[in-house]
């Protein structure tokens, strides 16, 4: 189902797409990742998520650059 994915995402996306899908879901499974507080291991839930927010976050402002976010959305 993953390889699935990947090809369709290659094809549809390209390249970069399927690389950064790749560093997420490695990033995502690598690390146990939980919403629950009480767990002992949330913090670095936390830091993963938080990672994959702000790459994410950053992959927006780099795509779309000097223009003004309203410019941009509408």
């Amino acid at each position: 189902m993953l390889g699935a994915l990947l090809v369709v995402a290659l094809i549809r996306f390209g390249l970069t797409a399927v690389a950064a899908f790749w560093a997420v879901q490695r990033l995502v499974s690598l690390f146990p990742t939980t919403l629950d507080l009480s767990t002992w291991y949330v913090g670095v839930s936390f830091f993963t998520l938080g990672a994959v927010a702000m790459l994410a976050a950053y992959a927006c402002y780099t795509a779309v650059g000097t223009k003004r976010w309203a410019e941009a959305i509408g």
